[in-house]
């Protein structure tokens, strides 16, 4: 219990960090709060965030021998395992990203396809018009645009 409490609070740093670099960068753009994810957490300042693969492989390698010398293998060998091998694999970089959160590339390339397909401003079109639109060029078999169109640029991507 004592290296999950440290371990979360950790976490919990590393993401108010994070957090607080990111208000720096771009004030416009909202992130959920540290304290919905984890519910709020006294001490957290008191310790140092995780910045390296070991910071956090070495309490989540106790958390592993702890499971197994006290009859829960299972547990260990599942999600706890997860964890250490994608850590070990992929280092602190691997970062969950939700694109739902910010759309805006999104809608500027569709609405450069569908104005240069000559079908209207995909930018101006209501949810139930993309909806629709977007599911039928789902269910098509032919290509949205040729390639030639991207290859030399003129859908105007950039």
């Amino acid at each position: 219990r004592r290296v999950i409490g440290h371990l979360r609070k950790r976490l919990v740093r590393t993401v108010k960090d994070c957090e607080a670099k990111l208000n720096q960068i771009n004030q416009s753009v909202h992130f959920a709060s540290s304290e919905q994810a984890f519910g709020a957490l006294s001490g957290w300042d008191d310790v140092e965030p995780i910045l390296k693969s070991e910071d956090l492989l070495e309490p989540l390698k106790v958390i592993y021998d702890s499971l197994v010398e006290t009859g829960y293998e299972l547990v260990a060998d599942g999600h706890v395992s997860d964890i250490i091998r994608r850590v070990a694999v992929f280092g602190m970089t691997l970062v969950p990203l939700d694109i739902r959160e910010e759309s805006t590339r999104h809608t500027l390339a569709l609405d450069a396809i569908t104005r240069h397909l000559g079908i209207g401003s995909y930018k101006e079109w209501d949810e139930e018009a993309r909806l629709n639109w977007l599911q039928s060029e789902i269910n098509s078999k032919r290509p949205l645009f040729r390639i030639g169109d991207v290859e030399s640029n003129t859908i105007c991507l950039d």
